[in-house]
């Protein structure tokens, strides 16, 4: 399972390197790159972490071909894909924010490649969340009314505080 896992993310992130238009043999060495690297990517623990190291590809590649060929299905698939295979969608909402701020500061006219993720990319990322919701609700219920949980919001808050902390020196 785990090495289809690294086959799809590869196979995923080598359909992203192309949809931004880099060379064949380019995205074909950056893509192995991605899949043989995944499993340190993933501070060795692919049974955590396998999903979201396929996800996060397969969202990127859906974003990279939207703005080629200007679908409105693969970007909410995507993230439905994401969340019925178990990736923790705070993350996933975590990571398209941090793609929104990269390919917004990555632009040559910030404006208007952020007007597009504001008109297009995030409402397609919200109608994927929709889709997801049979699963993704149910689930977000069952943490909040786990009698281990603290307070309400303490499983989110310590889930969100290790999404947006940094490693430090020594893992880096």
């Amino acid at each position: 399972v785990y090495l289809a896992k690294i086959f799809a993310g590869g196979a995923a992130f080598y359909g992203f390197l192309l949809a931004i238009r880099a060379r064949r043999e380019i995205a074909l060495v950056v893509a192995l790159a991605y899949s043989f690297c995944g499993y340190v990517a993933t501070d060795g623990q692919w049974d955590i972490f396998s999903t979201d190291f396929v996800s996060y590809a397969l969202i990127l590649w859906a974003i990279a071909r939207h703005a080629t060929h200007r679908n409105t299905w693969l970007i909410p698939l995507a993230v439905a894909f994401s969340a019925y295979s178990g990736a923790f969608i705070f993350s996933v909402g975590i990571f398209v924010a941090y793609a929104f701020a990269a390919a917004t500061l990555a632009s040559d006219r910030p404006r208007a490649t952020s007007a597009i993720w504001l008109r297009s990319i995030l409402p397609q990322c919200a109608v994927g969340l929709l889709l997801a919701a049979p699963v993704v609700l149910p689930l977000a219920f069952q943490l909040l009314d786990n009698t281990r949980v603290i307070g309400a919001q303490s499983g989110f808050s310590s889930r969100l505080s290790e999404l947006l902390s940094t490693n430090d020196r020594i893992t880096v």
